[in-house]
């Protein structure tokens, strides 16, 4: 089982609960992804393979001047960079890999359409993990384009396909998290990291039930702070604005 990520920690950290899973149940399980951010799951024992592009840019001496959040800005990064630059520098990297190591399962990011469409070209079927909670970047009006054009260009028919969903949607967060206006798909799967790698609960602190009975919203800037918030992904400002209520 192949598991691929496009972006940084953000990215990879999800899918690791489920590759731990796999690789107990005795199946083969390795990594992709961009080489600065595989070696924490080599340290987990995992077998790793870097591929070019996606998130690897060399790191600035210092934080630039954070800028206005812009929903244009985030869509075009979107189309431009996940769906365009990224896939098209990994593919001869994937295919490579797909013939060579020849996965019977690829476990994806949400955010790296690349691997979808490589497998899916290829006949492997995918599953997906959710990265971003609210699920509301990957919307038809941004992807649909840039997506049939990806298709395209490796022999697929115009349409999202198995592009979006794969074979399997599973999502690590709870269900109330999700925007409304973009529900989970049919059949995906719920469930817990802590559950999934048999880790002990862990007590919520002190100050937690002392909250007064008012609206709590948890906010967040990431896995990564947003360094460079002129080149930064999506994925560096999407928890900023990710927010819930109780």
């Amino acid at each position: 089982m192949l598991f691929s990520f496009v972006g940084g920690t953000g990215h990879a950290e999800p899918l690791a609960p489920v590759a731990d899973v796999m690789r107990a149940a005795g199946h083969e399980v390795a990594f992709t992804g961009h080489e600065r951010y595989l070696s924490p799951l080599a340290s987990q024992g995992f077998r790793t393979f870097a591929v070019d592009g996606g998130s690897g840019g060399p790191p600035l001496a210092g934080r630039l001047p954070l800028v206005e959040p812009s929903q244009e800005n985030e869509d075009r990064v979107i189309r431009e960079y996940y769906l365009g630059e990224v896939p098209r520098q990994r593919a001869p990297g994937y295919a490579e890999l797909f013939d060579d190591w020849r996965p019977n399962l690829v476990v994806r990011d949400e955010m790296d359409l690349g691997a979808a469409v490589l497998a899916e070209a290829q006949g492997i079927p995918h599953v997906v993990v959710l990265v971003f909670a609210a699920g509301s970047f990957l919307r038809s009006a941004v992807v649909a384009e840039p997506l049939s054009t990806l298709r395209g260009e490796h022999g697929l028919p115009p349409g999202p396909g198995k592009s979006l969903h794969g074979d399997l949607v599973l999502s690590p967060f709870p269900a109330g998290f999700r925007d409304p206006a973009f529900p989970l798909p049919p059949g995906a799967r719920l469930f817990r990291a802590a559950d999934s790698i048999g880790a002990q609960p862990v007590p919520m602190p002190s100050w937690w039930t002392g909250l007064p009975d008012r609206p709590v919203v948890y906010l967040t800037l990431g896995t990564i702070f947003a360094w460079n918030p002129v080149t930064c992904s999506s994925a560096c400002s999407a928890g900023s604005r990710n927010f819930r209520s109780r």
